[in-house]
C-alpha cells in the first residue's frame, strides 16, 4: 500500500507491455511503500522456482532426458513496475551532470511464496538489467536492511514529483522528495549503484532457517539521456535452495524464468 499526503498532482505510470495508465487525484508529500499481497490488477506474472529431479527406472516420453522430472520448489509473484517522473533536482545533483538527463523513480514489487515441503530458501537475488547502457541507477533503495531496527527507512532522493504537463506544480523542490519503506524484511543488501545492471540480495537472518517469504518492494532513481522515450529491462531472480533428502539438507540447483518489461518514459 502507498500513502500520499500534501495536495499536489502526481503522474504515476502503471506498466505492462508498454501500456501506461495515469493515476489521478493524488495527494503527495512523501511516498510510503508498505508491503501487501499483490492483487490481480497488480500482478504481472507468476514465476515457478523449479529444479530437476532424477527418476531412476522410470522414463518420461518426450523429455530431453527421460530420467529427469521438473519439480516446482516455490513461486514468485511479480508485480507491474511503477514509474514516477522526477523534477527539480537539488543543485548538487545538477552540478554532477553536464549532459542533459531526465530522472525517474522506478519501483519493483514481488512476492516470494513459501517454499514447498522440506525446502528452504538460503538466499535470493533480484537483478535488473537495463537494456540501454547509457541509463544508470543513480540510487538504489533500500541500500541495506540488516536488523529489525532497519525495517522502516526514509530516503531523501533529492527530487520532487510533478505532473508532466505542469512542471511548475511540484512538492519539496527545496527539501527533495522522500520515500519511506515500511516493514522491510532483513537481511537486504543492494549492489550496482551508478550502473545499468544492479541487484538486491536477500539473506536469512542469523538463527532462522529460510529467507522469509512475503511481499517486497525496492526502487531505484535512474538517469536517462535526453531523447530516450522508452526503456526495457530484464528482471532475473536467482535462488539458493536447500532440500531435505533422506533427512539431509542439500543444495539444489533451481531455475527461474527471466522476464522483460517495458518502461515508457514520458
Amino acid at each position: 500500500m502507498k500513502r500520499f499526503t500534501q495536495f499536489v498532482v502526481l503522474s504515476v505510470l502503471y506498466i505492462l507491455g508498454g501500456i501506461g495508465a495515469a493515476m489521478e487525484n493524488n495527494e503527495v508529500d512523501s511516498l510510503v511503500f508498505e508491503p501487501e499481497p499483490l492483487g490481480s490488477s497488480d500482478l504481472l506474472k507468476m514465476l515457478d522456482i523449479t529444479s530437476v529431479e532424477n527418476i531412476r527406472g522410470f522414463a518420461l516420453p518426450g523429455t530431453e532426458d527421460e530420467s529427469e522430472l521438473r519439480v516446482v520448489d516455490g513461486r514468485v509473484s511479480v508485480g507491474k513496475p511503477l514509474v514516477y517522473k522526477l523534477k527539480n533536482p537539488k543543485s548538487n545533483l545538477l552540478s554532477q551532470h553536464n549532459e542533459k538527463y531526465h530522472f525517474y523513480l522506478v519501483e519493483f514489487r514481488f512476492t516470494l511464496h513459501p517454499p514447498e515441503n522440506k525446502r528452504r530458501y538460503e538466499e535470493m537475488k533480484l537483478e535488473v538489467k537495463l537494456a540501454d547502457p547509457k541509463v544508470s541507477a543513480l540510487r538504489l533503495l533500500p541500500t541495506s536492511v540488516k536488523t529489525e531496527i532497519d525495517i522502516s527507512q526514509t530516503f531523501d532522493i533529492g527530487f520532487s514529483i510533478a505532473h508532466p504537463e505542469s512542471p511548475q506544480i511540484s512538492v519539496g523542490a527545496k527539501s527533495g522528495q522522500t520515500v519511506t519503506f515500511k516493514q522491510l524484511l532483513p537481511i537486504t543488501t543492494a549492489f550496482g549503484n551508478g550502473e545499468s545492471n544492479f541487484y538486491w540480495i536477500y539473506s536469512k537472518p542469523p538463527g532462522t532457517e529460510t529467507v522469509e517469504p512475503g511481499t517486497r518492494m525496492v526502487a531505484t532513481v535512474i538517469q536517462v539521456p535526453d531523447g530516450l522515450r522508452s526503456l526495457s529491462a530484464t528482471i532475473q531472480w536467482t535462488v539458493k535452495l536447500n532440500r531435505s533428502i533422506f533427512g539431509e539438507w542439500r543444495d539444489v540447483p533451481v531455475n527461474i524464468e527471466p522476464i522483460t518489461v517495458n518502461l515508457p518514459l514520458t
